[in-house]
């Protein structure tokens, strides 16, 4: 699945949003010398933003503090992240126009008529709907595998009930979901994966 695709011509009555955005340079990186920071804090003419607008969720994730102490207390750690994590959750087809982005066709031509129009197929980090849209897709999956008659043998129920009391998404830290598992009963399962 792509990030972006071209967003089709709309008519007046389809709800759009133009997402600003702008590039930061890392003369340094290692990966990426360029990447871009999308700014859904940016204040309208009217003074709202778009996160303003947006419906952040309940709080699902479990208590910090719970998970911290549970992570000091136990004898087996596990930990992970998942790199991009927010771009790996796609949004519906009809709510894509909402996150519209311009790009220019040649970054060195200033011409403004030479703008591409793109669309993400996924949830943007940067969004204060973007961290419990994560978890509740999260929520969902370790659900599906807990009724999952298929599910490998060395994914214990247990393991998935850790995995859903101890994960928690941080906004902070750009496009990374850390997931602590804390618990000496899973020790097993969570070698095997």
């Amino acid at each position: 699945m792509g990030i972006l695709e071209e967003a089709p011509r709309a008519s007046l009555e389809t709800r759009q949003f133009y997402l600003p955005w702008f590039s930061v340079n890392k003369p340094g990186g290692h990966t990426t010398k360029q990447r871009p920071v999308f700014d859904a804090k940016a204040k309208a003419g009217d003074g709202n933003c778009l996160n303003d607008l947006l419906y952040t969720g309940p709080p699902l994730p479990p208590g910090f503090l719970g998970i911290l102490l549970r992570f000091r207390t136990s004898p087996h750690v596990m930990i992970c992240d998942i790199t991009k994590a927010f771009l790996q959750v796609g949004m519906k087809p009809e709510h894509r126009d909402l996150l519209r982005i311009l790009v220019p066709h040649d970054v060195e031509q200033t011409d403004t008529r030479a703008f591409r129009i793109l669309r993400f197929t996924t949830i943007a980090m940067g969004l204060t709907s973007s961290p419990f849209d994560l978890n509740a897709v999260l929520r969902h999956h370790y659900g599906n595998c807990l009724t999952d008659t298929n599910r490998p043998p060395e994914v214990s129920s247990m393991l998935l009930e850790q995995l859903k009391a101890n994960t928690f998404v941080n906004k902070r830290h750009g496009y990374v979901f850390r997931c602590f598992i804390t618990s000496g009963d899973c020790k097993g399962s969570a070698m095997d994966l």
